[in-house]
């Protein structure tokens, strides 16, 4: 493989996307290291093009560009100064886009953190990570959370499909277990109350999902049957709760999700949610900060 020809090119691609940004940016409270960048997008569009082509691949300068070209938006949503606000300095006041984060068990990569950027869409290793620092910085552990894959697994191979993924959960101790729910392109939130018997369903685009809260209850009760906890002739409840923050905007849901799952963690049964879509773009911010730290802090939205 000609590594001087991936350099050159990368950094050609790396040159443009710079190019624009003021000097003193760069050297502000969001700079980021070119180099990092550039090592970042030569090794990735590499591994893209090995999983297309096989390790012996001939390579060619309009094939790596082309691979490049493809990897331009994944930075230049961090990289671009459009407007919106900063995003947060780490401990070192830098941003190294080529270093993965570690927070919890799960390696998160540059690509997975622009999902944080505005206007983007969080993925499954955002919200999954920050469900399991939710639940870890809960003393007493009555909140447990699910895989983001947990339903679809539910769904297409029943409870025998997910059993394995249930052995961090204790069912006498935990009262609530969130259960992130994908449906095409939006993201919502069932909570599964095991104490009171109801499953509730937040969906931040006010919809109804009644066949969804049915299949958890039958979940529900398969899962108390095993665990010897279920009791006999108490009846489920399906709830969706009326006075919640809807999104006006089509690509928050996943910020939504998170918010709807700090509440029901941190704050009681009775207690009105506080944030609302005019609080996005700092929940973003803030939620960057809590997975570089490791730790959940305290949210104003005031």
């Amino acid at each position: 493989v000609d590594t001087k020809l991936l350099e050159s090119v990368g950094k050609q691609i790396q040159d443009k996307q710079f190019a624009a940004i003021p000097r003193a940016q760069l050297q502000g409270r969001t700079a980021v290291h070119v180099e990092d960048v550039n090592t970042w997008g030569v090794d990735k569009a590499m591994r893209r093009l090995g999983k297309a082509f096989g390790k012996q691949i001939h390579l060619r300068r309009e094939l790596v560009m082309k691979e490049l070209e493809a990897l331009k938006s994944e930075v230049s949503e961090w990289t671009d100064p459009s407007p919106g606000p900063p995003l947060p300095p780490s401990k070192s006041g830098e941003l190294k886009l080529g270093v993965p984060l570690h927070c919890c068990g799960f390696s998160l990569e540059p690509a997975d953190l622009h999902t944080l950027a505005p206007r983007q869409w969080l993925n499954d290793q955002i919200i999954n990570c920050y469900l399991r620092l939710l639940t870890a910085s809960i003393p007493n552990k009555r909140v447990a959370t699910v895989s983001t894959f947990f339903y679809s697994k539910f769904l297409s191979k029943g409870y025998s499909g997910v059993r394995r993924w249930l052995k961090h959960i204790k069912a006498r101790e935990t009262k609530v277990l969130l259960v992130p729910v994908h449906s095409g392109v939006h993201w919502s939130l069932a909570a599964i109350d095991f104490k009171r018997k109801r499953v509730q369903y937040y969906d931040s685009m006010g919809r109804r999902n009644r066949p969804c809260l049915k299949r958890l209850i039958c979940f529900a009760k398969l899962f108390l049957m095993s665990r010897g906890s279920l009791t006999p002739r108490r009846k489920w409840k399906l709830v969706h709760p009326k006075d919640i923050p809807h999104q006006h905007s089509t690509n928050d849901c996943g910020v939504f999700l998170c918010m709807f799952a700090r509440w029901l963690c941190t704050s009681s049964p009775a207690a009105k949610i506080p944030f609302s879509q005019k609080h996005v773009s700092y929940v973003r911010k803030k939620m960057l900060e809590e997975l570089r730290r490791g730790k959940i802090l305290e949210m104003n939205y005031f």
